[in-house]
Order: C-alpha cells, then structure tokens, then sequence
C-alpha cells in the first residue's frame, strides 16, 4: 500500500466476520456463499442497532412487536435478519451430523455435539445441553465477538494515529519478538508486555460496551445498606467503572502503562475496575475469541503498516451508540512498511 486514504471499515468488518464464522462452523465460506457472509453481516448490524439496555425496546418489551407489526425502525428487517441467520446456524449444525469430514474438525460445533451425546448416554436428565441451546449459542457468540473486535481494532487505529509513539513502540516490540512472520499467540501474551497492554487501555479508554446486558436479581440483595428487590433488572455501567477517577488516573488520558509493572515487562491482568466485557458468570460469551482476534489482527497490521490520518487532518473519535459502540466512518493511510 502507498499510503492513500481510505475508509477500512467494509474490508475489516467482512474479513472478521468470515473469520470468527469459520472458528465456529470449522471451516471458510467459499466465494459461492458470499450471501451467507452478507447475511452475517446484515444480523449484525440489525441486532446491535435495535437491542441494548438503553434502547427503548428493551426498556418496554412490548414494543418491538408493535414496532415489528407496523415495520417502524427497521425492526421487521431486523426480525427477518434475525431468523435468517438463525436458519443458517441450523443448517451448519445439520451439516457437521451428516459430512463425516466435517466431523472429524475439532470446532465449536462438534465439540458441543460431542459433549451432548455423551450425555444421552447418561442418566443425567437435567443438563442443559441440546441442539437449540447449540444454535442459540453459535449466534451468542458470533454477535459477542464480531462487532466487540471491529469497533475496538477502529478505535485503536486512530489512537496509533493519535499518538505516534505509542505505535512506534509497539511496531519495535512485536518485530523483536515476534520478527516479520511470527504470529502473536492469545496464550502468548507474556512475551509482548507492551502491545498487549495498549489493547487492554483500548478497551478501557473506549469502553465499547458501556452498558452491560441486562441481569435479574434472583432474590432480595443487600448492596452498601440498599435493597436490590427480587426481580429488579440491573445493568453495570461499564463506561462509568472505567472512567471512575477514583479507580483510574485521569482516566481520559490514553497510557498503557497502566496495565504494566516491573519497569513496563509485566502485565497486571486482576485490575477489579477493569470489565470490558462486563463480568460474573454471564460475561460476554465472545470474550475470548474476540481478545485473540483483536491481538492478532492489530499485531499483524502494526508490524506491517504505519497508520496515520491524511495531513492537516485529525483523527475523529465521534461515536455512534448502540450495543456495541462504533467510532463514525474516517478515512486513514496505511503504509506498508520495509520489513
């Protein structure tokens, strides 16, 4: 690339979607199923626009059916997305129970339906394994991971942009490392300290969820001399926890030395204020493909391409609100690099 300016948000999000879809259903969509691929895409943003504990559906759940009925908003399309998408998973599933090659792939699915027949080879009858809790859990996590990695890979490079040094520094530790054809591994996260540190202040400094999903209190709860009644539903301001000066030194600063010790060789992993994808049992079920595809990407692309915005033009960091947060469309150079 020479370095002209061009909006990545098209490119990256189709690119990440085929990838976390070929994690979960085990292998690539070929170029005769690029409408399944578009079809992701659609749910995505279907969903991730109309749902969120601030949207007003959630808050009056009767209304996205009288918004479905009459078409407002767009929620008859997100509906149709929304079955669409769920047909498709039922159809991969049915795949990986008929190919024998399919089966013999070690991914999500036939890990889920491996567990599943063992245990109806039991007298365990209360488990809750079954092939809709699969296809359920198959669209949990593509909607966990898809949209979390794209609007935090966006946010971070137009911090590198921001903030030069930062991408210099992480550019020297990766080629030292890992030198220009190693790849960063999740487990390995040790070895590259700093990088790993600059996406943890990304999720942080961005807070991409800044609401968590909704919980119910199951009983009556004590918290600080309040009572949180049976049934209440609560939502942790994710946003708030990590912009808290409180917890954090002026929080709106970006420093990925936050999350370093030991003269920056350490990384901290157990910051109780740190909970970009919320916490407790029922954290974001994409947390963990959505950090190695966040690390893997963003290595890649900062060992190979200097990023920076067009000149006399500075990098944007208007949001648009949803679920998950996106930063509006910008166009950024990406020059590759001599290495």
């Amino acid at each position: 690339m020479k370095g002209w300016p061009f909006d990545i948000s098209k490119d990256l999000s189709s690119s990440l979607n085929a990838s976390i879809l070929s994690l979960l259903i085990g292998r690539r969509l070929g170029k005769e199923e690029d409408d399944k691929l578009r079809l992701s895409e659609e749910f995505a943003d279907a969903v991730l626009a109309k749902t969120g504990p601030s949207h007003p559906t959630s808050l009056l759940p009767g209304l996205r059916k009288f918004c479905e009925i009459f078409k407002i908003a767009g929620h008859d399309k997100a509906k149709k997305a929304i079955l669409q998408f769920s047909s498709f998973m039922k159809e991969e599933v049915n795949r990986h129970k008929t190919s024998q090659l399919l089966r013999d792939i070690p991914d999500f699915i036939n890990s889920y339906l491996e567990k599943l027949s063992e245990l109806s080879k039991t007298n365990n009858k209360y488990h809750a394994f079954s092939e809709p809790m699969l296809e359920g859990n198959l669209i949990n996590l593509f909607l966990g991971a898809s949209d979390t990695i794209y609007s935090s890979l966006g946010l971070l490079f137009r911090v590198m942009c921001k903030h030069k040094n930062i991408q210099e520094k992480v550019h020297a530790e990766l080629m030292a490392v890992l030198g220009k054809n190693g790849l960063a591994k999740y487990e390995e996260k040790d070895k590259i300290p700093y990088t790993f540190a600059v996406l943890m202040e990304g999720q942080r400094y961005g807070s991409n969820v800044p609401l968590s999903t909704t919980r119910k209190a199951n009983q009556d709860i004590p918290v600080n001399g309040f009572i949180i009644p049976k049934g209440s539903e609560i939502t942790v301001n994710l946003w708030g926890l990590h912009h808290d000066p409180a917890y954090w030194d002026e929080p709106e600063e970006f420093r990925p030395e936050r999350f370093l010790r030991d003269g920056d060789t350490r990384l901290i992993m157990n910051n109780p204020s740190y909970a970009p994808f919320s916490m407790g049992r029922r954290n974001c079920p994409g947390a963990t493909i959505a950090g190695m595809e966040i690390l893997l990407y963003f290595s890649e692309i900062m060992k190979k391409f200097e990023i920076s915005t067009p000149p006399g033009v500075e990098p944007e960091f208007r949001v648009i609100s949803g679920l998950v947060t996106r930063l509006a469309p910008q166009s950024l150079c990406f020059k590759e690099r001599n290495i």
